[in-house]
């Protein structure tokens, strides 16, 4: 609409790429332990010790980024403290909230433990994909933003600067 060319847009879809950040915290390890994602006996200890996974979603690969030990609530609040730490350097326009298998009392939780974190201007609520609920399961979800563009960041600030 604004006029742009091919090239210009896809350079614009490769920055907003690298500057995407997509996590999940998974609520228990059951369905990756069915989906082949970990051995059973992972699986076993994970559930005897109340382990949950983080799922990162980098170059379209699923990665345990880190591992939470708790009740669901507990590792649901150090999961939100650990995603936004850096709230400075996190673009505040847009947070997707995906879930699985969670009640609206429980996206309520999530949504007021994210908000004392960081104050997004949109908060949109969506529903995981199949495919990541069949290899996730319920009582996931995952925080989607962008982080601030750097480069836009510090020709703002110099642009402020001298004026």
């Amino acid at each position: 609409e604004a006029g742009a060319d091919t090239a210009d847009i896809l350079e614009g879809l490769e920055r907003m790429k690298s500057l995407a950040r997509t996590s999940f915290i998974v609520g228990n390890t059951e369905y990756l332990a069915r989906a082949g994602r970990i051995p059973a006996g992972v699986n076993a200890v994970c559930e005897a010790c109340l382990l949950h996974p983080v799922i990162v979603l980098k170059k379209s690969r699923m990665t345990v980024g880190s591992i939470y030990m708790g009740t669901r609530e507990t590792v649901w609040k150090k999961y939100i403290r650990s995603a936004l730490r850096q709230a400075s350097r996190i673009d505040k326009r847009l947070l997707f909230i995906t879930y699985a298998g969670l009640s609206q009392k429980d996206l309520e939780k999530i949504a007021e433990e994210v908000k004392e974190r960081v104050h997004f201007e949109t908060v949109i609520f969506q529903k995981a994909s199949p495919a990541i609920s069949a290899n996730c399961g319920p009582d996931t979800f995952g925080l989607l933003f962008a982080r601030k563009d750097e480069k836009e960041t510090r020709a703002s600030s110099a642009a402020k600067g001298k004026r």
